[in-house]
Protein backbone atom coordinates (compact mmCIF):
# COMPACT_ATOMS: atom_id res chain seq x y z
CA UNK A 1 0.00 0.00 0.00
CA UNK A 2 1.50 2.97 -0.83
CA UNK A 3 0.76 4.90 2.16
CA UNK A 4 3.10 2.57 4.21
CA UNK A 5 5.78 3.40 2.06
CA UNK A 6 5.22 6.53 2.23
CA UNK A 7 5.15 6.47 6.26
CA UNK A 8 8.99 4.66 5.52
CA UNK A 9 9.94 7.95 3.30
CA UNK A 10 8.61 10.25 5.97
CA UNK A 11 10.93 8.56 8.74
CA UNK A 12 13.89 8.49 6.56
CA UNK A 13 13.34 11.86 4.29
CA UNK A 14 16.24 13.69 4.07
CA UNK A 15 16.12 17.39 5.88
CA UNK A 16 18.01 19.33 3.79
CA UNK A 17 17.04 22.14 2.11
CA UNK A 18 17.58 22.38 -1.90
CA UNK A 19 20.02 24.67 -3.38
CA UNK A 20 18.43 27.82 -3.92
CA UNK A 21 19.13 30.63 -6.54
CA UNK A 22 21.83 32.83 -5.75
CA UNK A 23 20.39 35.63 -3.60
CA UNK A 24 22.50 38.90 -2.55
CA UNK A 25 22.98 40.32 0.64
CA UNK A 26 20.54 42.82 1.75
CA UNK A 27 22.70 46.43 1.43
CA UNK A 28 23.19 47.58 5.49
CA UNK A 29 21.22 50.64 4.85
CA UNK A 30 18.34 49.22 3.21
CA UNK A 31 18.23 46.72 6.14
CA UNK A 32 18.64 49.77 8.65
CA UNK A 33 15.91 51.33 7.07
CA UNK A 34 13.32 48.40 7.21
CA UNK A 35 13.65 47.94 11.07
CA UNK A 36 13.85 51.45 12.09
CA UNK A 37 10.64 51.28 10.07
CA UNK A 38 9.07 48.36 11.35
CA UNK A 39 9.88 49.45 14.90
CA UNK A 40 8.35 52.61 14.63
CA UNK A 41 5.50 51.09 13.26
CA UNK A 42 5.03 48.59 16.02
CA UNK A 43 6.04 50.57 19.00
CA UNK A 44 3.77 51.20 21.77
CA UNK A 45 3.28 54.10 24.20
CA UNK A 46 1.56 52.29 26.52
CA UNK A 47 -0.21 55.28 27.92
CA UNK A 48 -3.68 55.59 25.57
CA UNK A 49 -2.48 57.89 22.80
CA UNK A 50 -4.14 60.98 21.14
CA UNK A 51 -5.61 59.75 18.28
CA UNK A 52 -5.76 62.18 15.78
CA UNK A 53 -2.58 63.81 16.52
CA UNK A 54 -0.63 60.63 16.33
CA UNK A 55 -2.47 60.17 12.87
CA UNK A 56 -0.84 63.52 11.44
CA UNK A 57 2.37 62.48 13.27
CA UNK A 58 2.21 59.13 11.52
CA UNK A 59 1.34 61.40 7.93
CA UNK A 60 4.27 63.28 8.35
CA UNK A 61 6.88 60.42 9.14
CA UNK A 62 5.73 57.74 6.71
CA UNK A 63 6.53 60.83 4.21
CA UNK A 64 9.48 60.69 5.26
CA UNK A 65 10.32 57.56 5.69
CA UNK A 66 9.47 57.12 1.82
CA UNK A 67 11.85 59.75 0.87
CA UNK A 68 14.62 58.42 2.68
CA UNK A 69 13.78 54.45 1.03
CA UNK A 70 13.52 56.20 -2.81
CA UNK A 71 17.15 57.58 -2.24
CA UNK A 72 18.33 54.52 -1.76
CA UNK A 73 16.92 52.73 -4.64
CA UNK A 74 19.97 51.92 -6.93
CA UNK A 75 19.43 50.14 -10.42
CA UNK A 76 22.88 48.69 -10.84
CA UNK A 77 21.22 46.59 -7.08
CA UNK A 78 20.38 42.84 -8.46
CA UNK A 79 17.16 41.39 -8.73
CA UNK A 80 17.05 39.76 -5.26
CA UNK A 81 18.16 43.70 -3.61
CA UNK A 82 15.29 45.22 -5.61
CA UNK A 83 13.07 42.89 -4.44
CA UNK A 84 13.60 43.53 -0.75
CA UNK A 85 13.68 47.16 -1.93
CA UNK A 86 10.21 46.60 -3.27
CA UNK A 87 8.88 44.27 0.12
CA UNK A 88 9.57 47.68 2.34
CA UNK A 89 8.16 50.14 0.04
CA UNK A 90 4.86 48.05 0.20
CA UNK A 91 4.67 48.22 3.66
CA UNK A 92 5.72 51.79 4.01
CA UNK A 93 2.96 52.19 1.15
CA UNK A 94 0.35 49.97 3.12
CA UNK A 95 0.34 52.64 6.02
CA UNK A 96 -0.08 55.20 3.79
CA UNK A 97 -3.27 53.90 2.36
CA UNK A 98 -4.12 53.18 5.68
CA UNK A 99 -3.79 56.95 6.71
CA UNK A 100 -5.07 58.47 3.70
CA UNK A 101 -7.92 56.45 2.53
CA UNK A 102 -8.65 54.29 5.36
CA UNK A 103 -8.83 56.83 7.90
CA UNK A 104 -10.20 54.99 10.63
CA UNK A 105 -9.41 57.78 13.46
CA UNK A 106 -12.05 60.25 11.79
CA UNK A 107 -14.38 57.49 9.47
CA UNK A 108 -14.90 54.58 11.69
CA UNK A 109 -16.69 54.44 14.94
CA UNK A 110 -15.41 50.87 15.47
CA UNK A 111 -12.06 51.75 15.48
CA UNK A 112 -12.48 52.63 19.04
CA UNK A 113 -14.48 49.61 20.20
CA UNK A 114 -11.53 47.80 18.90
CA UNK A 115 -9.14 49.99 20.06
CA UNK A 116 -10.37 49.36 23.86
CA UNK A 117 -10.56 45.31 23.19
CA UNK A 118 -7.15 45.02 21.51
CA UNK A 119 -6.22 47.05 24.82
CA UNK A 120 -7.34 44.04 26.86
CA UNK A 121 -6.90 41.18 25.09
CA UNK A 122 -3.63 41.72 24.21
CA UNK A 123 -2.24 40.56 27.67
CA UNK A 124 -4.71 37.17 27.67
CA UNK A 125 -4.62 35.25 24.20
CA UNK A 126 -6.50 33.85 21.15
CA UNK A 127 -7.97 30.49 20.78
CA UNK A 128 -4.87 29.03 19.20
CA UNK A 129 -1.80 29.51 21.49
CA UNK A 130 1.90 28.85 21.05
CA UNK A 131 5.37 29.68 22.15
CA UNK A 132 6.54 30.68 26.01
CA UNK A 133 5.19 33.17 28.48
CA UNK A 134 1.27 32.34 27.41
CA UNK A 135 0.70 30.22 30.36
CA UNK A 136 -1.78 30.94 33.35
CA UNK A 137 -2.30 31.82 35.93
CA UNK A 138 -0.46 35.25 35.17
CA UNK A 139 1.71 36.80 37.05
CA UNK A 140 1.29 40.29 38.91
CA UNK A 141 2.67 42.60 36.07
CA UNK A 142 -0.12 40.82 33.44
CA UNK A 143 -2.43 40.95 35.81
CA UNK A 144 -2.27 44.79 36.75
CA UNK A 145 -1.61 45.61 32.59
CA UNK A 146 -5.31 43.89 31.72
CA UNK A 147 -7.20 45.74 34.86
CA UNK A 148 -5.33 49.10 33.38
CA UNK A 149 -6.27 48.31 29.98
CA UNK A 150 -9.42 47.88 31.56
CA UNK A 151 -9.24 51.73 33.10
CA UNK A 152 -8.64 53.08 30.05
CA UNK A 153 -11.41 52.43 28.00
CA UNK A 154 -13.04 55.34 28.99
CA UNK A 155 -9.78 57.64 27.51
CA UNK A 156 -10.57 55.81 24.13
CA UNK A 157 -13.38 55.94 23.23
CA UNK A 158 -14.14 59.42 24.45
CA UNK A 159 -11.85 60.87 21.69
CA UNK A 160 -14.63 59.59 19.38
CA UNK A 161 -16.59 62.56 19.61
CA UNK A 162 -13.78 65.26 18.51
CA UNK A 163 -12.54 62.77 15.60
CA UNK A 164 -15.24 61.11 13.80
CA UNK A 165 -15.65 64.10 11.84
CA UNK A 166 -16.50 61.69 8.77
CA UNK A 167 -17.88 59.43 10.18
CA UNK A 168 -19.50 56.40 8.03
CA UNK A 169 -22.98 55.05 9.29
CA UNK A 170 -22.33 51.74 8.10
CA UNK A 171 -19.52 51.27 10.49
CA UNK A 172 -21.39 53.16 13.35
CA UNK A 173 -23.84 50.64 12.68
CA UNK A 174 -21.63 47.57 13.28
CA UNK A 175 -20.17 49.24 16.20
CA UNK A 176 -23.89 49.13 17.55
CA UNK A 177 -23.74 45.75 16.97
CA UNK A 178 -21.02 44.25 18.63
CA UNK A 179 -22.13 46.71 21.81
CA UNK A 180 -25.52 45.21 22.60
CA UNK A 181 -25.54 43.29 25.60
CA UNK A 182 -22.07 44.75 26.52
CA UNK A 183 -22.01 45.01 30.30
CA UNK A 184 -23.59 41.57 30.70
CA UNK A 185 -20.56 40.19 28.18
CA UNK A 186 -17.71 42.08 30.57
CA UNK A 187 -19.13 40.87 33.08
CA UNK A 188 -19.14 37.50 31.86
CA UNK A 189 -15.34 38.40 30.88
CA UNK A 190 -14.18 39.17 34.11
CA UNK A 191 -16.11 35.89 35.52
CA UNK A 192 -13.65 33.76 33.07
CA UNK A 193 -10.72 36.00 33.53
CA UNK A 194 -10.31 36.35 37.46
CA UNK A 195 -9.25 32.84 38.52
CA UNK A 196 -5.89 33.53 36.68
CA UNK A 197 -4.96 36.50 38.52
CA UNK A 198 -3.65 37.13 41.70
CA UNK A 199 -5.06 39.11 44.49
CA UNK A 200 -5.32 42.27 44.63
CA UNK A 201 -6.08 42.22 40.69
CA UNK A 202 -8.48 39.32 40.82
CA UNK A 203 -10.81 41.65 43.40
CA UNK A 204 -9.82 44.55 40.88
CA UNK A 205 -11.23 42.96 37.57
CA UNK A 206 -14.55 42.81 37.98
CA UNK A 207 -14.84 47.00 38.90
CA UNK A 208 -12.76 47.46 36.38
CA UNK A 209 -14.70 45.43 33.82
CA UNK A 210 -18.55 47.03 34.60
CA UNK A 211 -16.70 50.80 34.73
CA UNK A 212 -15.33 50.17 30.90
CA UNK A 213 -18.43 48.62 29.79
CA UNK A 214 -20.00 51.36 31.25
CA UNK A 215 -17.98 53.70 29.41
CA UNK A 216 -19.03 51.18 25.98
CA UNK A 217 -22.69 51.90 27.11
CA UNK A 218 -22.13 55.77 27.07
CA UNK A 219 -20.39 55.36 23.54
CA UNK A 220 -23.11 53.56 21.94
CA UNK A 221 -25.57 56.05 23.63
CA UNK A 222 -23.90 58.99 21.75
CA UNK A 223 -23.28 56.79 18.81
CA UNK A 224 -27.35 56.53 18.52
CA UNK A 225 -27.68 60.39 19.01
CA UNK A 226 -25.62 61.09 15.98
CA UNK A 227 -26.27 58.33 13.82
CA UNK A 228 -28.45 60.65 11.37
CA UNK A 229 -25.28 62.65 10.48
CA UNK A 230 -23.20 60.26 9.98
CA UNK A 231 -23.44 60.36 6.00
CA UNK A 232 -19.83 59.87 4.56
CA UNK A 233 -19.52 57.56 2.02
CA UNK A 234 -18.26 54.23 2.62
CA UNK A 235 -16.90 52.96 -0.94
CA UNK A 236 -13.10 53.71 -1.26
CA UNK A 237 -13.76 53.62 -5.11
CA UNK A 238 -11.94 52.11 -7.62
CA UNK A 239 -8.81 54.19 -8.22
CA UNK A 240 -7.83 53.94 -4.49
CA UNK A 241 -8.76 50.03 -4.51
CA UNK A 242 -6.70 49.28 -7.76
CA UNK A 243 -3.76 51.20 -6.49
CA UNK A 244 -4.17 49.03 -3.70
CA UNK A 245 -4.24 45.19 -4.95
CA UNK A 246 -1.01 47.16 -7.74
CA UNK A 247 1.29 48.72 -5.17
CA UNK A 248 0.68 46.87 -1.70
CA UNK A 249 -0.38 43.27 -2.97
CA UNK A 250 1.30 43.66 -5.96
CA UNK A 251 -0.94 42.17 -8.19
CA UNK A 252 -0.61 43.82 -11.71
CA UNK A 253 -4.60 43.12 -12.48
CA UNK A 254 -7.49 45.97 -12.35
CA UNK A 255 -10.81 45.73 -11.08
CA UNK A 256 -12.11 44.73 -14.58
CA UNK A 257 -9.63 42.05 -14.89
CA UNK A 258 -10.20 40.72 -11.51
CA UNK A 259 -14.00 40.39 -12.10
CA UNK A 260 -13.20 38.16 -15.00
CA UNK A 261 -11.25 36.19 -12.66
CA UNK A 262 -13.53 35.71 -10.08
CA UNK A 263 -16.52 34.83 -12.77
CA UNK A 264 -14.02 32.17 -14.24
CA UNK A 265 -13.14 30.27 -10.91
CA UNK A 266 -17.09 30.86 -9.54
CA UNK A 267 -17.78 29.03 -12.88
CA UNK A 268 -15.31 26.19 -12.39
CA UNK A 269 -15.80 25.94 -8.55
CA UNK A 270 -19.41 24.98 -9.23
CA UNK A 271 -19.01 22.91 -12.73
CA UNK A 272 -16.26 20.61 -9.96
CA UNK A 273 -18.64 20.66 -7.04
CA UNK A 274 -21.18 18.69 -9.60
CA UNK A 275 -18.59 16.47 -10.81
CA UNK A 276 -17.81 15.44 -7.16
CA UNK A 277 -21.61 15.06 -6.57
CA UNK A 278 -21.94 13.27 -9.31
CA UNK A 279 -19.15 10.90 -8.36
CA UNK A 280 -20.37 10.66 -4.73
CA UNK A 281 -24.42 10.22 -5.25
CA UNK A 282 -24.78 6.75 -3.98
CA UNK A 283 -22.30 7.67 -0.77
CA UNK A 284 -23.83 8.72 2.30
CA UNK A 285 -23.45 12.39 3.34
CA UNK A 286 -20.35 12.74 6.25
CA UNK A 287 -20.95 13.03 9.67
CA UNK A 288 -19.54 16.00 12.27
CA UNK A 289 -17.46 14.90 15.09
CA UNK A 290 -19.82 14.12 17.97
CA UNK A 291 -17.44 15.47 20.66
CA UNK A 292 -13.90 17.34 21.17
CA UNK A 293 -12.58 13.74 21.85
CA UNK A 294 -13.27 12.16 18.23
CA UNK A 295 -13.09 15.57 17.06
CA UNK A 296 -8.99 15.56 18.05
CA UNK A 297 -9.09 11.48 16.88
CA UNK A 298 -9.49 12.74 13.37
CA UNK A 299 -7.20 15.94 13.40
CA UNK A 300 -4.56 13.81 14.91
CA UNK A 301 -5.31 11.21 12.21
CA UNK A 302 -5.73 14.08 9.24
CA UNK A 303 -2.30 15.49 10.30
CA UNK A 304 -0.08 12.08 10.16
CA UNK A 305 -1.81 11.38 6.43
CA UNK A 306 -1.19 15.39 5.51
CA UNK A 307 2.95 14.02 5.98
CA UNK A 308 2.58 10.88 4.49
CA UNK A 309 0.74 12.65 1.55
CA UNK A 310 3.49 15.17 1.31
CA UNK A 311 5.79 12.48 1.35
CA UNK A 312 4.63 10.48 -1.04
CA UNK A 313 3.94 13.03 -4.01
CA UNK A 314 7.47 14.92 -2.69
CA UNK A 315 6.02 17.93 -2.28
CA UNK A 316 8.65 19.70 -0.78
CA UNK A 317 11.54 18.41 2.01
CA UNK A 318 10.55 17.77 5.19
CA UNK A 319 11.76 20.18 7.74
CA UNK A 320 12.92 19.77 11.16
CA UNK A 321 11.34 20.40 14.71
CA UNK A 322 7.69 21.25 13.54
CA UNK A 323 5.52 19.73 16.10
CA UNK A 324 2.19 18.57 15.78
CA UNK A 325 -1.09 20.49 16.02
CA UNK A 326 -2.76 19.84 19.73
CA UNK A 327 -5.61 19.65 20.79
CA UNK A 328 -7.71 20.88 24.59
CA UNK A 329 -10.66 21.60 25.40
CA UNK A 330 -11.18 25.04 26.58
CA UNK A 331 -11.66 27.50 24.05
CA UNK A 332 -14.06 30.24 25.29
CA UNK A 333 -15.78 33.14 22.79
CA UNK A 334 -17.04 36.13 24.59
CA UNK A 335 -18.22 39.74 22.36
CA UNK A 336 -16.53 42.06 21.69
CA UNK A 337 -13.24 39.99 23.01
CA UNK A 338 -13.70 37.11 20.43
CA UNK A 339 -11.94 33.47 21.13
CA UNK A 340 -9.83 33.26 24.36
CA UNK A 341 -7.76 30.42 25.71
CA UNK A 342 -6.32 29.93 29.21
CA UNK A 343 -3.49 27.04 28.78
CA UNK A 344 -1.48 26.05 31.56
CA UNK A 345 1.47 24.32 30.70
CA UNK A 346 4.37 25.67 28.00
CA UNK A 347 3.51 23.91 24.24
CA UNK A 348 7.25 22.68 22.57
CA UNK A 349 8.89 24.36 20.69
CA UNK A 350 7.40 23.87 17.16
CA UNK A 351 3.90 22.80 18.16
CA UNK A 352 0.61 24.87 18.53
CA UNK A 353 -2.63 24.04 20.25
CA UNK A 354 -6.45 24.89 19.43
CA UNK A 355 -8.33 24.99 22.06
CA UNK A 356 -11.73 23.94 21.78
CA UNK A 357 -15.19 24.90 22.32
CA UNK A 358 -18.19 22.27 23.01
CA UNK A 359 -19.28 20.33 20.86
CA UNK A 360 -22.99 22.28 20.58
CA UNK A 361 -21.33 25.83 20.84
CA UNK A 362 -22.75 28.10 18.33
CA UNK A 363 -19.05 28.61 16.97
CA UNK A 364 -18.70 25.26 15.70
CA UNK A 365 -21.25 25.84 13.69
CA UNK A 366 -20.34 28.56 11.57
CA UNK A 367 -19.21 28.36 7.82
CA UNK A 368 -15.54 27.37 8.73
CA UNK A 369 -16.69 25.04 11.71
CA UNK A 370 -19.12 23.00 10.20
CA UNK A 371 -16.32 21.98 7.77
CA UNK A 372 -14.05 21.73 10.06
CA UNK A 373 -16.03 19.23 12.32
CA UNK A 374 -17.24 17.20 9.37
CA UNK A 375 -13.47 15.92 8.09
CA UNK A 376 -10.32 18.43 9.78
CA UNK A 377 -8.76 18.10 6.11
CA UNK A 378 -11.00 20.38 4.63
CA UNK A 379 -8.82 23.17 6.95
CA UNK A 380 -5.53 21.18 8.04
CA UNK A 381 -3.74 21.99 4.39
CA UNK A 382 -4.61 25.38 4.75
CA UNK A 383 -4.07 26.12 8.33
CA UNK A 384 -1.55 24.33 9.41
CA UNK A 385 0.07 20.97 7.53
CA UNK A 386 1.68 22.32 5.10
CA UNK A 387 -0.63 25.52 5.63
CA UNK A 388 0.03 28.38 7.32
CA UNK A 389 1.76 26.93 10.41
CA UNK A 390 4.19 24.90 8.29
CA UNK A 391 4.78 27.79 5.59
CA UNK A 392 5.55 30.40 8.24
CA UNK A 393 7.91 27.73 10.15
CA UNK A 394 10.08 27.06 6.98
CA UNK A 395 9.67 30.70 5.40
CA UNK A 396 11.22 32.25 8.62
CA UNK A 397 13.99 29.86 8.54
CA UNK A 398 15.00 30.01 5.24
CA UNK A 399 15.17 33.52 4.11
CA UNK A 400 16.72 36.72 4.75
CA UNK A 401 16.16 38.60 7.79
CA UNK A 402 14.60 41.72 5.66
CA UNK A 403 12.15 39.15 4.51
CA UNK A 404 11.05 37.94 8.02
CA UNK A 405 9.19 40.29 9.41
CA UNK A 406 6.57 40.67 6.01
CA UNK A 407 4.13 38.20 5.41
CA UNK A 408 1.48 38.71 2.27
CA UNK A 409 2.21 35.21 0.56
CA UNK A 410 0.57 32.77 3.12
CA UNK A 411 -2.93 32.66 2.04
CA UNK A 412 -1.31 32.35 -1.58
CA UNK A 413 0.59 29.24 -0.60
CA UNK A 414 -2.15 27.66 1.68
CA UNK A 415 -5.25 27.63 -0.85
CA UNK A 416 -2.77 26.58 -3.62
CA UNK A 417 -2.27 23.35 -1.28
CA UNK A 418 -5.92 23.31 -1.07
CA UNK A 419 -5.81 22.49 -4.55
CA UNK A 420 -3.54 20.50 -4.47
CA UNK A 421 -5.65 18.16 -1.98
CA UNK A 422 -7.97 17.57 -4.97
CA UNK A 423 -5.84 17.00 -7.53
CA UNK A 424 -3.55 14.61 -5.33
CA UNK A 425 -5.62 12.79 -4.11
CA UNK A 426 -5.61 13.76 0.10
CA UNK A 427 -7.17 11.01 1.91
CA UNK A 428 -9.55 12.70 3.91
CA UNK A 429 -10.71 10.63 6.82
CA UNK A 430 -14.58 10.68 6.27
CA UNK A 431 -14.53 9.78 2.62
CA UNK A 432 -14.73 11.27 -0.55
CA UNK A 433 -18.07 13.67 0.57
CA UNK A 434 -15.41 16.08 2.07
CA UNK A 435 -14.18 16.67 -1.56
CA UNK A 436 -18.04 18.87 -2.05
CA UNK A 437 -16.94 20.90 0.99
CA UNK A 438 -13.51 22.01 -0.66
CA UNK A 439 -15.57 23.21 -3.98
CA UNK A 440 -17.20 25.00 -1.72
CA UNK A 441 -14.76 27.31 -0.51
CA UNK A 442 -13.18 27.44 -3.87
CA UNK A 443 -16.69 29.50 -4.71
CA UNK A 444 -16.19 31.25 -1.44
CA UNK A 445 -13.27 32.39 -2.39
CA UNK A 446 -14.14 33.54 -6.25
CA UNK A 447 -17.41 35.40 -4.32
CA UNK A 448 -14.66 37.05 -2.38
CA UNK A 449 -13.04 38.62 -5.63
CA UNK A 450 -16.04 39.92 -7.14
CA UNK A 451 -17.17 41.34 -3.90
CA UNK A 452 -14.28 42.65 -3.19
CA UNK A 453 -14.07 44.84 -6.28
CA UNK A 454 -17.98 46.17 -5.94
CA UNK A 455 -17.92 46.40 -2.22
CA UNK A 456 -15.18 48.93 -2.84
CA UNK A 457 -16.85 50.95 -5.98
CA UNK A 458 -20.29 51.39 -3.81
CA UNK A 459 -22.04 48.83 -6.39
CA UNK A 460 -22.82 46.46 -3.57
CA UNK A 461 -23.68 47.51 0.17
CA UNK A 462 -23.34 45.74 2.98
CA UNK A 463 -26.28 44.39 3.52
CA UNK A 464 -26.21 43.51 -0.57
CA UNK A 465 -22.94 41.42 0.55
CA UNK A 466 -24.00 39.77 3.30
CA UNK A 467 -27.03 38.29 1.09
CA UNK A 468 -24.85 37.61 -1.81
CA UNK A 469 -22.90 35.07 -0.05
CA UNK A 470 -25.97 33.79 1.55
CA UNK A 471 -27.42 32.76 -2.02
CA UNK A 472 -24.57 31.93 -3.42
CA UNK A 473 -22.18 29.77 -1.62
CA UNK A 474 -22.96 26.06 -0.28
CA UNK A 475 -23.09 26.20 3.40
CA UNK A 476 -22.97 29.88 3.81
CA UNK A 477 -24.71 31.01 7.25
CA UNK A 478 -24.95 34.70 8.92
CA UNK A 479 -22.20 34.55 11.16
CA UNK A 480 -19.54 34.57 9.00
CA UNK A 481 -21.22 36.24 6.00
CA UNK A 482 -21.75 38.96 7.87
CA UNK A 483 -18.95 39.27 10.52
CA UNK A 484 -16.11 37.87 7.75
CA UNK A 485 -16.98 39.11 4.69
CA UNK A 486 -18.74 42.20 5.42
CA UNK A 487 -17.32 43.58 8.49
CA UNK A 488 -13.67 43.37 7.65
CA UNK A 489 -13.99 45.08 4.35
CA UNK A 490 -14.59 48.18 5.81
CA UNK A 491 -10.95 48.45 6.85
CA UNK A 492 -9.18 45.77 4.67
CA UNK A 493 -10.74 45.64 1.56
CA UNK A 494 -8.44 43.97 -0.68
CA UNK A 495 -7.42 41.37 1.46
CA UNK A 496 -9.28 38.72 0.47
CA UNK A 497 -7.59 38.61 -2.87
CA UNK A 498 -4.71 37.14 -1.74
CA UNK A 499 -6.53 33.83 -1.57
CA UNK A 500 -7.68 32.92 -5.58
CA UNK A 501 -5.51 35.63 -7.49
CA UNK A 502 -2.83 34.71 -5.35
CA UNK A 503 -3.39 30.97 -6.19
CA UNK A 504 -3.25 32.23 -9.77
CA UNK A 505 -0.02 33.60 -9.39
CA UNK A 506 1.44 30.17 -7.76
CA UNK A 507 0.35 28.37 -11.62
CA UNK A 508 1.63 31.24 -13.42
CA UNK A 509 4.97 30.65 -11.39
CA UNK A 510 4.57 26.95 -12.07
CA UNK A 511 4.02 26.95 -15.48
CA UNK A 512 7.20 29.35 -16.31
CA UNK A 513 9.71 27.24 -14.37
CA UNK A 514 8.29 23.67 -15.78
CA UNK A 515 8.71 25.91 -19.15
CA UNK A 516 12.31 27.12 -18.31
CA UNK A 517 13.15 23.65 -16.97
CA UNK A 518 11.77 20.99 -19.12
CA UNK A 519 12.82 17.48 -18.18
CA UNK A 520 14.57 19.27 -15.43
CA UNK A 521 11.92 20.25 -13.52
CA UNK A 522 11.58 19.13 -9.87
CA UNK A 523 8.49 19.42 -8.24
CA UNK A 524 10.00 19.34 -4.84
CA UNK A 525 12.75 21.57 -5.59
CA UNK A 526 10.45 24.20 -7.66
CA UNK A 527 8.79 24.26 -3.92
CA UNK A 528 11.70 24.54 -1.60
CA UNK A 529 12.77 27.00 -3.59
CA UNK A 530 9.36 29.26 -3.62
CA UNK A 531 9.17 29.02 0.08
CA UNK A 532 12.47 29.73 0.29
CA UNK A 533 12.07 33.15 -1.24
CA UNK A 534 10.13 34.34 1.99
CA UNK A 535 6.54 35.13 2.85
CA UNK A 536 6.34 37.80 -0.34
CA UNK A 537 4.21 38.67 -2.97
CA UNK A 538 4.12 35.63 -5.23
CA UNK A 539 4.95 38.41 -8.45
CA UNK A 540 8.16 39.09 -6.80
CA UNK A 541 8.82 35.44 -6.07
CA UNK A 542 8.18 34.66 -9.53
CA UNK A 543 10.74 37.64 -10.00
CA UNK A 544 13.27 36.43 -8.46
CA UNK A 545 12.95 32.43 -9.47
CA UNK A 546 12.68 33.29 -13.34
CA UNK A 547 13.99 36.35 -14.08
CA UNK A 548 10.81 37.11 -15.47
CA UNK A 549 9.75 41.00 -14.49
CA UNK A 550 6.73 41.46 -17.22
CA UNK A 551 4.32 41.66 -13.78
CA UNK A 552 6.71 43.52 -12.12
CA UNK A 553 7.80 46.62 -14.23
CA UNK A 554 4.93 49.37 -13.58
CA UNK A 555 6.16 49.17 -9.75
CA UNK A 556 8.82 51.27 -11.16
CA UNK A 557 6.76 53.74 -12.69
CA UNK A 558 3.18 53.65 -10.08
CA UNK A 559 1.21 56.97 -9.49
CA UNK A 560 2.00 57.53 -5.90
CA UNK A 561 -1.26 57.32 -3.89
CA UNK A 562 -1.34 61.04 -3.03
CA UNK A 563 -2.57 61.74 -6.94
CA UNK A 564 -5.75 59.22 -6.27
CA UNK A 565 -6.74 60.86 -2.97
CA UNK A 566 -6.29 64.53 -4.82
CA UNK A 567 -8.22 63.25 -7.83
CA UNK A 568 -11.21 61.78 -5.66
CA UNK A 569 -11.14 65.71 -3.38
CA UNK A 570 -11.37 66.99 -6.44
Amino acid sequence: MRWLSALAVLALSATSVAAQPTRAETPGELLALAKEFREWRRADAGAVPDYASRVQEQKKRIGEFKRRLEALQDDRWPVSTKVDYLVVRSEMDRLDFELNVIRQVSRNPDFYLNEAVRRVTRHIGGRYQMGPNVTVPYDAKRAAAIVAALNDTAAVVEQAQKNLTEAVGEMADMTLERLVDIRKNYGEFAKVVAPHLPEPQRTQLGPAADAAAGALEKYGDWIRANRQNMRAPLPIGRAAFDWYVQNVLFFPYSSEELLTQAVLERDRGWAFLQFERQKNRRLPPPRRAKSNAEYSEWKDATDVLARMWAEEYELFTRPEGLGSMRHEDGGVYIEPFGPMSFPTTTKPAGTKTEFLFPPDHFFNHNYWNTGHRMDPGVNHAHSDYPGHTFEGWVSQRATSEIRRGHNTRGDSWCYYMEEAQLQLDFPFVNGPRTREWMYSLHIMRAERVYVAVKFADGTMKPADVERHFMQTVPGMEPFVAKQHEVWRKFTDPAQVLTYQVGRTEVYKLLRDRMMQLGDRFNFREFHDQLLATGQIPITLARWELTGLDDQVRHLWKSQPLSAITASRAD
